[in-house]
């Protein structure tokens, strides 16, 4: 099918292959090319390209199989000869599913450009709407720089009631209530429930009695990482350690209003001047209260919220569109 090229130089339209930390990965040369430590080349002899570089990424675990090393993992020639993978050896089927791949590859690409963009976009606007505003034509110098002049600027602490969390880690189960953890909290302002762990009714029902978020409430995280908001979507979850409650006045302040700018630079920037830095960066509640916010008032609030969530529902979409296709 193929073999491992021991020489140091790999020609044209072959494939390049890791072969030690880690092993595996691989590439395809577009013009003769010197290997480096770690590296060699395979040649696909006479089948097709594509399909033999598909075929290695794929079955990257059955290299990493006969992979063995002390300091790290390592593979030789000989096992990458040996290796057994599933093959078809009819040309016109070989070029058939390298062409479907690459199409996709391609896809996968293109998606990933679009998702990039527009989150380029939205970090601008974000930082435009919240400090220059909606048509707004006369402005105030402040520490923010120029915002608009009806704008006030407030603390946190006057505007919400904040809520610790009991220190203590919940029993976890295989199902359950999910427990709200630190890496659960996604910068987009959403919890992301895709590696959550669970803890039963008894354990729910006894932090609820110290902390107990509504659906619309939103949760900071104060350490590893400190510094992320996300809205409260559910009613049945329990908060882990490390997450405040911020339950908002919302005759000042929209809690959509309050997660974005907690997510964005200035909110960002606020937080790294407060934390704490020991094993792990924290920010204390007493600081968190100090965190000085523009307000809008509540309609400039719900449009500013409104032209920020469309652009996150459409990188959501894309996202989503790009998973399907990997």
């Amino acid at each position: 099918m193929w073999c491992s090229d021991p020489k140091k130089i790999a020609e044209k339209d072959q494939i390049l292959f890791s072969v030690r930390a880690p092993v595996g990965e691989t590439n395809i040369t577009n013009e003769q090319s010197c290997l480096g430590r770690g590296v060699c080349s395979i040649n696909p002899l006479d089948n097709e390209l594509m399909y033999c570089y598909f075929l290695i990424s794929y079955f990257k675990k059955q290299f990493v199989v006969y992979a063995q090393g002390t300091t790290y993992d390592a593979i030789n020639r000989n096992e990458i000869a040996r290796t057994k993978l599933p093959f078809t050896s009819n040309k016109n089927e070989q070029q058939k599913i390298a062409t479907i791949l690459s199409n996709v590859d391609n896809l996968i690409e293109s998606t990933e450009k679009v998702i990039t963009h527009s989150k380029k976009v939205k970090k601008g606007l974000m930082q435009k709407l919240l400090t220059r505003g909606i048509g707004h034509t006369k402005f105030k110098d402040t520490r923010f720089g120029k915002l608009p002049e009806e704008w006030n600027i407030i603390k946190i602490g006057k505007i919400s009631l904040i809520i610790d969390t009991p220190h203590y880690t919940s029993p976890n189960y295989e199902s359950g209530i999910p427990i709200i953890r630190t890496s659960d909290c996604d910068t987009n302002g959403r919890i992301n429930y895709s590696k959550t762990k669970f803890t039963d009714k008894s354990e729910y029902e006894n932090r609820r009695q110290h902390i107990d978020p509504n659906v619309g409430d939103i949760l900071f995280t104060r350490e590893a990482p400190c510094g992320v908001a996300v809205v409260v979507d559910k009613k049945e979850i329990a908060v882990g350690q490390r997450i405040i409650l911020l339950k908002t006045d919302l005759e000042q302040i929209l809690n959509s209003f309050m997660i974005l700018f907690l997510n964005s630079f200035y909110g960002l920037y606020q937080t790294k001047i407060f934390a704490i830095s020991t094993t792990v960066e924290r920010v204390n509640i007493s600081d968190i209260k100090k965190f000085l916010i523009p307000l809008p008032p509540l309609p400039e609030q719900q449009k500013i919220a409104s032209i920020l969530s469309n652009i996150d529902s459409k990188i959501t979409s894309q996202e989503q569109y790009k998973e399907k296709l990997e």
